[in-house]
């Protein structure tokens, strides 16, 4: 229609790695389909990118709140994290269930410095951290040990349950929810440009989101 013809430019979009390589392409190869006029900078980064100063447009995270001055955001999922194992993995050592059964499993940790703080803490609570035998240096290192088959990690619950070779160990904690938020900063919330990515986005979003209980459920019937 009319306004995909108005919007053009280019869009610098910042989010993890993890989400980058895993949720995100088939969601921006539409909005590519959407938008032709749109050129889509992809910055997969662990750092945190200032969208006030404008190293980036729009910014996918997972946070509690969303608290930045001058920052407007959409709520368009929640992601919580817990512990993942590969289906071989699964099928040839018996799943553990239960922080006790997980001390005899091997942990890959790490994911990096925006990942990793966050990761630790969770296995500092289950008093898992000395099980960990390997450290991967970025949440995609973290996410191909998974899918190798070398261990179990913490991942976020977001793109872990999509991804048909991982399966569960443990429910996340109650109250460990992180929001997942599409930011842009409000000064350009209403250029063409930015506005129809952030529409586009959390519509697509808000979708998957919405698919999730649908897939939690039928991984309970596979198993």
């Amino acid at each position: 229609g009319a306004q995909s013809r108005e919007a053009r430019g280019t869009v610098c979009f910042t989010t993890l790695e993890l989400y980058g390589v895993t949720i995100m392409p088939p969601i921006l190869k539409d909005l590519h389909d959407a938008h032709p006029g749109l050129v889509i900078e992809l910055d997969l980064t662990d750092q945190r990118r200032d969208l006030a100063a404008g190293e980036a447009d729009v910014a996918l995270r997972a946070e509690q709140v969303s608290s930045d001055l001058g920052l407007v955001g959409r709520r368009v999922g929640s992601d919580s994290w817990t512990l993942y194992c590969s289906r071989d993995y699964a099928a040839a050592h018996a799943r553990p269930s239960s922080a006790a059964e997980l001390r005899e499993h091997p942990i890959i940790g790490g994911g990096g410095e925006k990942i990793w703080p966050r990761y630790r803490a969770w296995l500092q609570r289950l008093r898992l951290e000395s099980a960990v035998t390997m450290q991967a240096s970025s949440g995609t290192g973290l996410l191909a040990a998974v899918r190798a088959g070398a261990g179990l990690a913490v991942l976020p619950s977001f793109v872990a349950d999509r991804d048909p070779d991982l399966v569960r160990c443990l429910e996340p904690i109650a109250g460990d929810e992180y929001g997942l938020w599409l930011m842009t900063h409000e000064r350009l919330r209403h250029t063409p440009r930015v506005r129809a990515v952030m529409d586009f986005l959390a519509a697509a979003l808000t979708r998957l989101a919405r698919s999730e209980e649908h897939t939690s459920e039928l991984q309970s019937h596979h198993d």
